[in-house]
């Protein structure tokens, strides 16, 4: 169902009708349905608890080795319905407002975003008053995690939020606004003023377009607050801003602002009808006078004033992130940093490929289930990406080309034939491309070729593999 891009049960007779299930499912769904409706929050709230656990263990390795980079983001799914649970008018990230849910995803960094969990919010709430709430959840399933990193977009960051993570020994990684009069604008010019463009940190980032600079400061924040009373910022704390200096992205915003300055003029020259807008750049970026405009008739070109542009495009392709963690380096905060792609591909996957962008749902519970069987749906997929990231990168050879990309492996695997019987499903020899996926995939091909499913019987066919898959 993943591959057809559906997850919702609305798509599962038609789903059963095209492929042979080997648990004999049969896609009725009045039977479907009383799984569902098993799906209320109490059961949803059981799950995350015992999958978090259960997905720890299973990486239990790698997190105490390495602790575990955790990236929080969130995303509105729109209803119709602003009576159900949740939705309520909201403004959305095109800054209109619409009925809509907040949900937000804990992902894993290290596993292509794989998301570990979820919560949902009413559709007004913004991500920055989410976030305390997102981790005491996370934190109620038992968790211990003595290296957990939390990364956010600039959505997150405020002093509530940082003053809580500080407070419960958390580490933390923020994307900041720029903002006059602000610490983040502070160590910006302070990066300029040290020659952020020209010294040589770009070898560091491997990167020929960026450098970098970073400044520590002390933070302070009340270690034990107490509500209606005035905070009493007696705690200190290191923090480091990491500043980043972009001149691709620099030479990009500047060279988009002198296109619109050069349309401008030619409108100009020719007396086409100037919009407020456009007498808005003009008295910004020049210093024409509008009176003596004469609309429909040729006019002179306006001068634009060279230091107005430098002003208005001074900060732009500076990014900072912010860290109490001082043994990260510019290049490895930045890298963990840009790993949150990986989130938003997961969010999008859920959204668009699995039919997520609009939650249609008659009822409370049926937006409880819906929402739910989006996450699983998005676990497998991210789960799959991941391995085939891996596979795509390890494996080569004859069948190298069938990790082109995630949808070739899946359609590969999807042409796996089988023969339906009475009593169950014969699978054909897996040979070939398909054995070879599997196989780095890290899939085990089945012992049993024919699985009687009906009465539970097994009856034991040797499968034919190909030992000769990676020799051309």
């Amino acid at each position: 169902m993943l591959i057809s891009g559906e997850n919702t049960y609305e798509g599962l007779p038609k789903f059963c009708s095209e492929h042979v299930l080997a648990d004999g499912v049969s896609g009725n769904r009045t039977t479907f349905l009383k799984y569902i409706n098993q799906i209320d929050v109490a059961f949803i709230d059981r799950f995350h608890k015992n999958f978090i656990q259960e997905y720890f263990k299973g990486n239990a390795e790698r997190i105490i080795k390495d602790g575990l980079v955790v990236i929080i983001d969130g995303s509105p799914l729109e209803h119709k319905n602003c009576d159900r649970m949740y939705v309520s008018s909201g403004r959305s990230k095109d800054s209109t407002f619409k009925n809509q849910i907040n949900v937000q995803f804990v992902c894993d960094a290290d596993k292509n975003g794989l998301p570990i969990f979820y919560d949902m919010f009413d559709g007004r709430a913004n991500d920055v008053s989410t976030l305390g709430n997102v981790l005491q959840k996370f934190a109620s399933y038992d968790v211990s995690i003595a290296n957990l990193c939390v990364v956010a977009d600039r959505g997150y960051p405020s002093e509530e939020n940082i003053c809580t993570l500080l407070r419960n020994g958390k580490t933390f990684l923020f994307n900041c606004r720029q903002g006059e009069g602000t610490v983040v604008q502070e160590v910006i010019d302070q990066a300029i003023s040290q020659n952020i463009y020209g010294n040589d940190s770009f070898s560091e980032l491997k990167s020929s377009t960026t450098s970098c600079a970073s400044f520590t400061r002390t933070y302070r924040y009340d270690e034990t607050p107490v509500q209606d009373k005035r905070a009493c910022k007696k705690a200190t704390a290191e923090v480091r801003y990491h500043v980043y200096f972009d001149s691709e992205i620099h030479f990009s915003a500047v060279k988009k602002l002198k296109d619109t300055l050069c349309e401008l003029s030619d409108a100009v020259e020719n007396g086409k009808k100037l919009t407020p807008k456009d007498e808005e750049l003009l008295k910004k970026y020049s210093n024409y006078d509008l009176s003596k405009y004469v609309e429909g008739k040729p006019n002179l070109s306006p001068k634009f004033l060279p230091t107005a542009i430098d002003a208005s495009t001074k900060y732009e392709g500076f990014q900072v992130l912010m860290t109490n963690d001082l043994t990260l380096s510019s290049a490895k905060a930045l890298r963990i940093y840009k790993s949150r792609p990986k989130v938003e591909t997961s969010i999008q996957d859920n959204k668009q490929h699995l039919n997520g962008n609009t939650t249609k749902a008659k009822s409370d519970a049926g937006i409880q289930s819906k929402i739910f069987l989006q996450h699983i749906a998005s676990i497998f997929k991210a789960a799959m990406r991941h391995d085939i990231s891996d596979a795509r990168a390890n494996c080569k050879g004859k069948y190298a080309d069938a990790f082109r990309s995630n949808r070739a492996v899946l359609d590969n695997l999807n042409g796996i034939i089988v023969d339906e019987y009475a009593k169950g499903i014969v699978y054909k020899p897996i040979v070939g491309k398909h054995a070879h996926i599997l196989k780095c995939l890290g899939v085990p091909l089945p012992k049993s070729m024919l699985s009687l499913t009906k009465y539970g019987e097994t009856c034991e066919v040797n499968a034919t593999v190909d030992d000769d898959l990676s020799e051309e």
